[in-house]
């Protein structure tokens, strides 16, 4: 959430220096939330393994994304310090639905 924060307001910047992995993980940020939200909606099981996936790709952006950039492009990534507190947010929120899930599967609460 925070990389997508900066890099749209220096999109020009991020044309000329980002490795072509980056737009691939750039949207499926919002397709996996979006997919994740509907499944859940749905009270689908797969919505377990979205959470899954979707907690594990957050976690390697916020925790690792940085030092994944600046090996990448050799330019350190500097991120304002509110952005780096609501992706913490967001990644706590991605967490316990991901953690409340799988006692939603274990009730039979998810079809």
């Amino acid at each position: 959430m925070a990389l997508g924060l900066v890099f749209s307001r220096h999109s020009e910047l991020v044309a000329s220096l980002a490795p072509w992995w980056f737009f691939a993980a750039v949207s499926m940020y919002p397709v996996s939330r979006f997919a994740a939200g509907i499944a859940l909606l749905l009270k689908s099981r797969i919505a377990v393994s979205i959470l899954g996936f979707f907690a594990v790709c957050a976690g390697i952006a916020l925790f690792g994304g940085s030092s994944i950039w600046q090996s990448q492009t050799g330019m350190p990534l500097v991120l304002p310090q509110i952005y780096v507190v609501f992706a913490r947010v967001d990644f706590l929120v991605i967490l316990a639905t991901f953690i409340a899930s799988f006692g939603w599967q274990a009730r039979g609460l998810l079809k």
